[in-house]
């Protein structure tokens, strides 16, 4: 039997998996890289999750701010065509 201490994968790793992380721009055109952050809400007894892309965690903890201030549904999203 092989035991695994996932703490220690964890740590080791230094870092998300690549599909959690994007490379965009800033205004001036300069690299910047972009991390995937999960968010959820509570309502009716259900827990809702979904993700955000940030900077960094203070950059996630400004956006969810914004998002409690100043949400608005656009409208149900009825198709996703493939990139």
């Amino acid at each position: 039997m092989n035991i695994i201490d996932i703490h220690e994968r964890i740590n080791a790793k230094n870092g998300p998996d690549a599909e959690h992380v994007r490379i965009g721009a800033d205004g001036d055109g300069r690299p910047q890289k972009w991390f995937e952050f999960s968010v959820s809400f509570f309502i009716d007894g259900g827990e809702f999750p979904f993700e955000i892309w940030a900077l960094d965690k203070a950059d996630a903890e400004r956006r969810v701010d914004a998002i409690r201030q100043n949400a608005v549904l656009v409208g149900q999203v009825l198709h996703r065509s493939p990139v």
